[in-house]
């Protein structure tokens, strides 16, 4: 959607313990926000959100956002392989965009696109998205 300020978000990962479930009024869909995966905060929702992801068949697509200043980290690669080749089919989203020098971003996304060749059920595109400065938004929306 185009509303500021819909979901929750916080400064520092980890805090959302949540699931955001919003129906647009516009499109026939829902987008499903899901906390992180990784241990943060005394928490792990690795093993209960690859059940979740996987034992919907309604799901269609998983978009999974990848910080662009430090790419693919350990607790994605742990989640990633949770889900194996089941469920949905994934798209990558590197978010944060405009916090990288342009050629540290280009460095990035190779290392991105590369990583993603290992991982089952992945469309081979990358969207870059800059929430801030609106980049890469529209493509975003066009892919929903």
């Amino acid at each position: 959607t185009r509303t500021q300020g819909l979901a929750q978000a916080a400064d520092e990962y980890g805090v959302t313990r949540s699931i955001g479930w919003y129906k647009c009024s516009r499109l026939p869909m829902d987008i499903i926000d899901l906390p992180g995966y990784g241990a943060a905060n005394g928490s792990d929702f690795a093993a209960p959100l690859a059940r979740f992801v996987t034992g919907r068949k309604s799901l269609r697509v998983l978009y999974v956002l990848v910080d662009a200043r430090s790419g693919f980290k350990a607790s994605d690669w742990n989640w990633l392989s949770f889900l194996g080749d089941t469920g949905p089919e994934r798209v990558f989203v590197m978010t944060k965009c405009d916090l990288m020098p342009p050629a540290e971003l280009a460095k990035f996304c190779t290392m991105v696109l590369q990583d993603m060749k290992a991982i089952p059920r992945t469309n081979q595109r990358l969207i870059l998205v800059s929430a801030r400065r609106g980049h890469g938004m529209h493509e975003l929306r066009m892919d929903l």
